[in-house]
């Protein structure tokens, strides 16, 4: 019986570790594209937002304007939630450290946000091409 639970075990632990290899690394994709992560948005409003994974997720703000968010630790509803919330300390920005996501639910997560990335069109695409593709080569 012991045997059995260990090789469980073990399989579970195996599956974990491929699992977390096979995600997409967009911390290299940041440090490759030499993003600088801001502190604070100032005049950010809520007007969408795209999750790419359970800690990453974007955006959008009046004046069309998009944001790459990081959070501090996993928000693992994330990319099945079909709505967030912003906690922001002030009603006029967005503050790292300081505020927060939130998936509702029947067991609601609040996030911390941990790092905002501010995108133009082209580098927000460049993040979507880059998603897609390492899922393509993943899946």
């Amino acid at each position: 019986m012991r045997i059995v639970i260990s090789l469980v075990l073990l399989l579970v632990l195996s599956a974990c570790q491929n699992n977390k290899s096979s995600r997409v690394n967009y911390g290299d994709f940041i440090a490759n594209q030499g993003w600088v992560k801001k502190d604070r948005v100032q005049h950010f409003r809520f007007q969408g937002w795209q999750p790419l994974d359970d800690r990453y997720l974007i955006l959008r703000s009046n004046q069309r304007k998009s944001f790459l968010v990081k959070l501090i630790s996993s928000c693992n509803d994330l990319p099945y939630a079909n709505s967030i919330q912003v906690n922001q300390d002030t009603s006029r920005a967005l503050s790292a450290k300081f505020d927060s996501i939130v998936v509702p639910g029947q067991f609601k997560q609040e996030c911390t946000i941990d790092s905002i990335y501010e995108m133009d069109k082209v580098q927000k695409q460049a993040l979507l091409d880059f998603s897609n593709q390492t899922e393509e080569i993943r899946g």
